[in-house]
């Protein structure tokens, strides 16, 4: 039996939008070299298509409710228990899974879920500092998160790549496996059952000679925030140079100075790296004139800036 989603599974931009004539795309059964499932082949345009869903949907999802987000997570971990027969079968069907990897796939995946709606109402900042100056960080969502996920432990590890940045407020796309995509879209449609608005998770799939560009199409994509990788050292590589390539260096630190004299020491602190100082500041407030001197670590001097943002 060939595995072939049905029309309303979510397969691209969250629309599940029925697939057009020579536009799929068949995975052969490892073991009886017959087809064991078919999918939406996707490009370039649908890769963006998900990227602009994504990027729609992430305001609305950024502002759920916590409550409203664990209900979602710990509904899907349900329904993974509901469809564990069709994850099987997807499973046996793409990459040959044993018995015994099916129940490990789905019992550490459900984990996953629990543990990332635990996670929502405990997502918090950090107020510290060396001494006298207060450090105020605060967490927020950073946008668009790019999860690939590869095919040798699909179900649980694309559980993993997209349930922990859904529990944090960001919302993702899911590039599938060309080995596995019936497995993945499942993931997809756990989600669907459990009430996850439409946008807030895509899966792509593709065909194995689009990979490159379907990958390339997501990374590029401007609302793309983070990305996600499982996979060989080969494909990471790329990965990492795509993404140097697309990426902004900067960070979207915001600084806040309330005294000229505790500026210095501001900008010479920061908790993850032991006091090291900021390279890629993004904003800096001022609320108190500051005298730019040689005592600063900017490079600048001789300059007052008043009040403001900078």
């Amino acid at each position: 039996m060939v595995l072939s989603p049905p029309q309303h599974w979510r397969s691209v931009a969250g629309t599940g939008s029925p697939s057009v004539p020579g536009s799929e795309f068949e995975r052969i059964d490892p073991a009886t070299g017959a087809a064991a499932s078919r999918a939406r082949a996707c490009r370039a345009a649908e890769a963006e298509a998900a990227g602009h869903a994504a990027a729609r949907a992430f305001a609305g999802w950024a502002a759920t409710p916590p409550i409203v987000k664990r209900r979602i997570l710990l509904a899907a971990a349900d329904q993974v228990t509901r469809h564990a027969a069709a994850i099987g079968a997807a499973m046996r069907a793409e990459i040959g899974a044993t018995d015994l990897w099916v129940r490990f796939n789905l019992d550490v995946a459900r984990a996953h879920l629990s543990e990332a709606a635990s996670l929502v109402t405990s997502v918090t900042g950090i107020t510290s500092g060396p001494g006298d100056p207060l450090m105020l960080a605060f967490r927020d969502p950073v946008g668009v998160c790019l999860a690939i996920a590869p095919w040798n432990a699909p179900f649980v590890l694309g559980m993993r790549a997209v349930a922990m940045a859904l529990a944090c407020g960001n919302t993702v796309v899911l590039k599938a496996s060309e080995l596995c995509p019936a497995t993945h879209l499942l993931i997809a449609r756990v989600f669907d059952l459990a009430g996850l608005p439409d946008g807030v998770l895509s899966v792509v799939t593709h065909a194995p000679e689009h990979a490159a560009e379907v990958v390339e199409a997501l990374i590029a994509h401007p609302a793309v925030r983070r990305v996600n990788f499982t996979g060989s050292t080969r494909v990471g590589r790329v990965i990492a140079e795509t993404a140097a390539r697309h990426f902004a260096t900067e960070s979207d630190l915001v600084l806040v100075a309330f005294h000229a004299d505790r500026l210095g020491a501001a900008l010479k602190w920061e908790p993850s790296r032991g006091g090291a100082l900021f390279p890629h500041l993004y904003r800096l407030l001022i609320l108190a004139d500051v005298l730019w001197d040689k005592s600063l670590p900017l490079g600048a001097t001789g300059h007052i800036f008043p009040e403001g943002v900078w």
